[in-house]
């Protein structure tokens, strides 16, 4: 079965869209990973200040 050229190249530039759609979604979800490693590193900062208040009071105690 022979294709012919035409059937071929809708389904050459559907694929482009397809990758280029991809692309976009990557790039918007970029920021939002950026953002979330950023609330990890601000909650890891968190806790390690608890555990410096907790020292803290601690040593108030004694």
């Amino acid at each position: 079965m022979k294709y012919r050229a035409g059937s071929v190249l809708p389904q050459a530039s559907s694929a482009a869209a397809a990758v280029e759609y991809d692309a976009a979604n990557t790039k918007r979800a970029a920021p939002n990973m950026k953002r979330a490693a950023l609330n990890v590193m601000r909650d890891v900062a968190n806790v390690k200040c608890t555990a410096l208040n907790v020292m803290r009071d601690a040593a108030n105690v004694k």
